[in-house]
């Protein structure tokens, strides 16, 4: 499988990366935590979005 993306904004990759994983997203305001499907390995990656243009992401994930 090939994956092409065209993206303006680094932070729309996000959303693209994890919908191209077939993962799932929660979404809060400030924090949007994915959870990694099984079939690619396992664990979360969360992204603490501190304010316009800057933002925290922690990955926990096992292959």
């Amino acid at each position: 499988m090939e994956l092409q993306l065209q993206i303006s904004d680094i932070h729309d990759y996000y959303p693209l990366f994890l919908k191209s994983m077939q993962g799932t997203m929660r979404d809060q305001k400030w924090e949007q935590q994915a959870v990694i499907p099984s079939h690619t390995g396992s664990g979360e990656i969360t992204r603490m979005r501190i304010r316009s243009g800057m933002e925290i992401v922690i990955t926990m994930y096992v292959w």
